[in-house]
């Protein structure tokens, strides 16, 4: 049921107290703010469904947004509290819905604003791809002390995009759950690096190649998760992103990538790898090549179960066996419960995606005119 805006307060005190006069609440404690905007009406049912749950563990004031361009300009209000589910069944968190119409979109940032309690964390969680020509996501993070995006919904463009962000609010920490699951290949790849013996011949790093799994009509040259693991790369081997020359194929692309004398330029391959049981994005296969010959080859690879990960390298003069890893799917709220509970500003990450950008700009698709407050 809609109420006003301005008996949004009074309604939840309403609610509490009844819950009070029922004996179901023994405290009545909220933890933080979370808003949560979301992008499409399709993804509303996952995020409500997710919200459900992290206020079990982190009591909240939830205020979800979503919105429409038709309609007399208004935004429509309805609250409740969310439950534990358990026998008691007693309330966990206040859920604020609000919907905006027409060019009430642009009245949202306040509106949360005022709707936001004073003095507690507030996080800020961008559910879906970014709007193209659209500075909201701007307008309500500034104020914010977390921002959790998910880029393996967006595209090239918005990782461009969400680096600019970081530069432009360097006071709202920014977190990314695709980041998040990137980390078990991340360590996968920094095992090449333990053994002494393998060192010299990654200083002379000169191929690296991604694969990964294409959306069905992928226009992009690279997903957002070969951007970043690119970018941490490159920070990894200090390799100057700035100096790059982009050669675009159909199914991937081409980049050589600079790097300070006497170091050779790294050449990196990026090529499409469409596969059935991989999330679009997901990288399927990577693939190191070294030394002034290549004679040194570091491999990652998905299984014909893509759960399973090959990793493997042959360097001359070592014997190292292969081994299969075993990734465990990375359910989506139990990755965003666990970034709530350390909301830190991740400098990797951060650093990472700038590097993403200085490689990416020159293939991302361009905006044809600059964002507007709509």
């Amino acid at each position: 049921m809609s109420i006003p805006l301005d008996q949004v307060e009074q309604t939840l005190t309403r609610l509490w107290e009844e819950e009070v006069r029922s004996d179901r609440s023994v405290a009545h404690a909220t933890l933080l703010n979370l808003v949560v905007l979301v992008s499409h009406d399709s993804l509303l049912e996952r995020a409500q469904s997710m919200i459900a749950e992290l206020v079990k563990y982190h009591a909240a004031r939830t205020i979800t947004v979503t919105w429409t361009e038709e309609g007399t300009p208004e935004i429509e209000a309805d609250v409740g509290l969310y439950r534990t589910g358990d026998t008691r069944n007693s309330a966990c968190g206040e859920r604020i819905f609000l919907r905006a119409h027409g060019t009430a979109r642009l009245w949202v940032p306040e509106n949360i604003e005022r709707l936001a309690l004073s003095g507690l964390p507030y996080i800020v969680w961008w559910v879906g791809d970014l709007p193209d020509r659209d500075n909201l996501l701007e307008r309500i993070i500034e104020r914010a002390d977390l921002a959790v995006v998910n880029s393996a919904e967006m595209d090239l463009r918005d990782l461009v995009k969400l680096a600019d962000v970081a530069d432009k609010f360097p006071n709202t920490a920014l977190t990314d759950l695709t980041w998040v699951r990137l980390r078990g290949l991340q360590d996968l790849i920094a095992r090449f690096f333990d053994d002494p013996e393998t060192r010299p011949y990654l200083e002379e790093l000169t191929q690296i190649h991604f694969s990964y799994s294409c959306r069905e009509s992928e226009t992009d040259v690279a997903s957002t998760r070969v951007g970043l693991l690119l970018g941490w790369l490159c920070q990894a081997l200090d390799v100057d992103t700035d100096r790059c020359m982009w050669s675009v194929r159909k199914h991937g692309g081409d980049v050589f990538l600079g790097r300070e004398n006497p170091h050779p330029p790294v050449h990196v391959r990026i090529a499409h790898d469409r596969r059935p049981g991989v999330h679009d994005g997901a990288l399927t296969r990577i693939e190191l090549r070294a030394g002034q010959r290549e004679q040194a080859k570091f491999l990652i690879e998905r299984q014909e179960d893509p759960s399973n990960v090959l990793w493997s390298l042959d360097v001359p003069g070592l014997n190292t066996p292969s081994q299969l890893v075993r990734f465990e799917s990375h359910f989506e709220s139990n990755t965003l419960r666990r970034t709530l509970e350390r909301p830190e500003r991740d400098v990797l990450f951060e650093s990472s995606l700038r590097a993403a950008r200085s490689i990416l700009k020159a293939v991302a698709p361009r905006l044809t005119s600059p964002p507007t407050g709509k």
